[in-house]
């Protein structure tokens, strides 16, 4: 309700510069039992997605990441820890937490990851590292001002 003729903007959208905020909207909204149709649809499958291609562009030399994001990553870490679901079950249903983890890990077997443990853990150190450079990546500036390739 507002007293005067107002244009109120609304909707849900996710980004990576407070990760935590998000996580502590879900989190309520869930204790509160808000029914799922106000909710984000999917988003604990896409909090897997976000912590694959947050691990992708820890792994890339030209990956961006802003301090906002890399403080947020170890937050993101130990909820994917929690929603964990063991092997089986819907594995085999498109969509399931189970299908999407799957998804997540076959992607990294390339650096040796074999579960998703493995990946988090390996979340976790680049993470660690990059905290110990300053806890920003920025791709390499040439003297044009552009980025390089």
């Amino acid at each position: 309700y507002t007293p005067v003729d107002s244009i109120v903007f609304g909707g849900n959208f996710i980004h990576g510069l407070d990760i935590k905020g998000q996580l502590d909207i879900h989190c309520l909204e869930t204790r509160t039992r808000v029914p799922a149709k106000f909710r984000f649809p999917y988003f604990i499958q896409l909090m897997f997605y976000a912590g694959k291609e947050y691990y992708n562009r820890l792994k890339d030399p030209n990956g961006t990441l802003y301090k906002e994001e890399v403080n947020g990553i170890g937050i993101l870490v130990s909820a994917l820890r929690s929603w964990a679901v063991g092997p089986g079950g819907d594995a085999d249903r498109e969509g399931s937490i189970a299908h999407v983890m799957g998804e997540c890990v076959t992607d990294h077997k390339k650096y040796g990851i074999d579960d998703l443990e493995s990946l988090l853990k390996a979340i976790e150190s680049e993470v660690e590292q990059l905290q110990k450079n300053g806890g920003e990546k920025r791709p390499p500036v040439n003297t044009m001002g552009t980025t390089a390739a």
